[in-house]
């Protein structure tokens, strides 16, 4: 028999005040701690399972690390409104037991404007992703360009606009 065994928790907490001014304050949390994530090969092969928890597989590149989270903050009203998001990757071993990717923390920014003449149907939205500009943990078993591109952001800040409408 071969295949995928694995096991965690996930956690969502989601909070939001009454009204505040014109608007109201919410925080919205979720959180996954990996427990197993164990790759079965085979029975005819009799190798032993692969066992990734906590570990950056390497080639190719992905991460699986114990603990991820996010947790976003915001102050919004039908009108305006912005928005902190902090997002966590605990560190993980490379799979060659030498080397280590250390924890990374990135911190996202937006805000928007919905204009009351468009009946708050349009909004335009600002924001930055990687606020900190904080880059990948180098990575010696990665193919790609020494880092996990599935599993962390592109080094650099990432800007953007939106326009969005609804009907």
């Amino acid at each position: 028999m071969n295949g995928i065994r694995t096991d965690g928790l996930d956690g969502t907490l989601t909070f939001r005040t009454h009204k505040i001014g014109e608007g109201t304050i919410g925080l919205n949390a979720n959180a996954a701690y990996l427990l197993r994530y164990d790759v079965v090969p085979p029975a005819d092969l009799g190798a032993p399972a692969l066992r990734y928890a906590g570990t950056e597989r390497g080639s190719p590149d992905q991460a699986y690390p114990r603990f991820k989270g996010n947790a976003t903050l915001d102050w919004s009203s039908p009108a305006y409104g912005i928005s902190f998001t902090a997002r966590y990757i605990s560190g993980v071993d490379e799979r060659d037991d030498v080397h280590r990717l250390g924890a990374v923390f990135y911190g996202d920014i937006q805000a928007y404007f919905s204009p009351a003449w468009m009946n708050h149907r349009a909004r335009v939205t600002l924001g930055v992703n990687n606020l900190f500009d904080r880059d990948p943990p180098a990575c010696y078993t990665c193919q790609s360009a020494n880092f996990d591109p599935t599993t962390y952001d592109l080094p650099g800040q990432f800007g953007y606009l939106r326009l969005s409408f609804g009907f």
